[in-house]
Formats: C-alpha cells, structure tokens, sequence
C-alpha cells in the first residue's frame, strides 16, 4: 500500500496477480474492496494467456538491459545492482504503454 499510495494516489493502477492462490483468497479480497485496489478477477484472468500479461514483455525488456552486450554478472551482488540500475532506467512511459496494448491483446484473442 504505501508504494501504491506514493506512486498511484491517483488510482490509475491495476493489481494483476500471477495466479498464486492467495490473491484470491477472501481476506485479501475484501481488502482489495476496502481499500479499493483495481483488480483483475481470478475468471478474467487465465493462466494459459501469458502473451497478454504486460509483465512478460517487462521481464524480457528489463532482461534485454541487463544482459546487454553480453554482460555476465561475477557475484550475486553485481547482478542484484544491474538489475536494480536497469529498473531505475526503464522510462515509466514504456511501462504504461504495455499496460495500455492489453485491450488490443485481447481484442485479437477474441
């Protein structure tokens, strides 16, 4: 809640669970309801439609920047500060421009 509320107090956010059982149980239900998280349903959201999740696109953008030229990491460490570089480099519009290309995913599954 804090990130949400820092970064989206504007309500522009949807909660999209990667399908792991406890995003639906009803305890966190009713909190997504009183504390009025957009969320996508567990019905409207199929496990067999991993090309319309904009969270691929995003890993495979953020693992393009970080592996670029080849790069290997030597430690643990410098991988975790690569990744936490990249992150910070990835523009937000990039961002909401996978979030926005979901209706137009669907529309061509339908």
């Amino acid at each position: 809640m804090p990130f949400i509320k820092k970064h989206n107090s504007d309500g522009n956010y949807v909660f999209w669970s990667d399908l792991t059982s406890s995003h639906y149980t009803e305890t966190v239900l009713d909190f997504f309801i009183e504390n009025r998280i957009n969320h996508v349903d567990k019905v409207d959201n199929q496990a067999n439609l991993l090309e319309v999740r904009p969270i691929e696109d995003f890993w495979s953008i953020l693992k393009d920047k970080v592996y670029e030229n080849n790069w290997r990491s030597k430690s643990l460490k410098e991988l975790e500060d690569s990744i936490v570089l990249c992150l910070k480099n990835i523009p937000i519009a990039t961002i909401q421009k996978l979030i926005r290309g979901v209706n137009k995913r669907l529309d061509k599954i339908r």
